[in-house]
């Protein structure tokens, strides 16, 4: 069977996916940020450790500072804030991982997918073991950024470095199939030719959706 027909509605529950194959060209929506968020990525105040008896990649007190900062701006989702103290401790040591990653899941957040992709590529670079799974973090930015072919090697990093948690196993099995469809998909376009039924269906005002009032 092909996965269209077999992981389509599963796609969509579990992804938020939407397909639209128009001008033969195949791309994928991802609609629900949250819910990845929520599986794959470790949530800043819980992963990261503001008492002095942590142990950081940086060893430049200046560096650690800035972040601890970052920590706390992000646990209260002061941003912008914590983009500038994490900024801060990259500037005094380019190599601290922890900086990288937190940065990469603030602009996750903030649906600022080019610049979560950025940053979690830096942490990669300093060391692709400190933190195996980010290779799935970068895959989820890259799969929202169409970057297909990335994502699925991303991933296949991941699976030969044999470190895919087993409770992510399922979510990272889905996310490889989503890949490796964009990809066949975008290499066999099908035609998409959507036509206007008229104004007695469809108008540029909201059409009628059932529900039910307050006042019945």
């Amino acid at each position: 069977m092909s996965l269209i027909k077999t992981k389509n509605s599963t796609l969509k529950a579990l992804f938020g996916l939407k397909f639209n194959i128009q001008h033969s060209t195949f791309n994928i929506f991802v609609g629900n940020v949250n819910f990845l968020t929520s599986v794959l990525f470790i949530v800043i105040a819980t992963s990261c450790s503001t008492t002095s008896k942590a142990q950081y990649t940086s060893k430049k007190k200046k560096a650690v500072a800035s972040y601890v900062v970052g920590v706390k701006h992000a646990r209260i989702y002061n941003f912008e804030s914590a983009i500038v103290s994490f900024n801060e401790a990259i500037e005094r040591d380019p190599n601290f991982i922890e900086a990288h990653l937190n940065l990469g899941d603030v602009y996750l957040t903030k649906k600022e997918f080019a610049k979560a992709e950025e940053y979690y590529q830096n942490a990669i670079n300093i060391d692709a073991s400190f933190k195996p799974t980010t290779y799935m973090q970068i895959a989820s930015v890259q799969l929202r950024l169409a970057k297909y072919q990335e994502a699925r090697s991303n991933l296949n990093k991941l699976q030969e470095m044999k470190k895919v948690p087993p409770p992510l196993q399922s979510k990272f099995d889905l996310m490889r199939e989503v890949a490796s469809f964009a990809i066949k998909a975008k290499q066999n376009p099908v035609p998409f030719n959507p036509e206007n039924m008229g104004p007695a269906v469809n108008t540029r005002q909201e059409e009628y959706h059932p529900s039910i009032t307050v006042d019945g």
